[in-house]
């Protein structure tokens, strides 16, 4: 149960810092790579188109791994919460069994409720906090799939200004 906590807190934490991101950081983010590519084209004027783009990708990957941050955590998340849910499940049904066997006949249904209790609340647990995370995942995948596309089409676009005949 303490790990499934310990990822809702994780998750939220990524959850809230993403949502920071995109509400008010990711806004300025092509600005800020559109004045480094410039800033490349006066500090290195004669590459030809090849070179440039080589050096365009290598300014870039800087401002795609801003943007994809904690989404692979997210991710994780997302698929492990439900497996140690899972797993509280069948160390709670274990648990049940073992009194079944140690009693025998003489099982009392209160005996067992602690073991089906633990199993059906980890099991709650892990969904609880898989879904959000989930769903939030595919929330930030997608804007950050938007973003790196924009990345690679000011790219483009500053190439075919500095190059306009390839």
């Amino acid at each position: 149960m303490w790990p499934i906590l310990f990822l809702s807190v994780a998750s939220l934490g990524i959850i809230l810092e993403r949502l920071f991101f995109f509400s008010t950081r990711a806004k300025s983010l092509a600005q800020r790579f559109s004045m480094q590519l410039q800033s490349l084209h006066h500090s290195n004027p004669k590459p030809t188109s090849e070179q440039w783009t080589a050096l365009a990708e290598m300014k870039m990957q800087p401002f795609v791994d801003e943007v994809e941050t904690g989404l692979g955590l997210l991710s994780a998340i997302a698929t492990l919460s439900p497996l140690l849910g899972l797993l509280g499940t069948v160390t709670g049904m274990v648990r049940s069994f073992m009194v079944i066997e140690h009693l025998g006949w003489k099982v009392d249904p209160s005996l067992l409720a602690g073991g089906i209790w633990e199993a059906l609340l980890t099991t709650v647990f892990g969904l609880v906090v898989a879904i959000p995370a989930l769903l939030t995942y595919y929330l930030f995948d997608s804007l950050a799939g938007r973003q790196i596309r924009n990345l690679r089409f000011i790219v483009t676009m500053e190439k075919q200004k500095l190059y306009p005949h390839e």
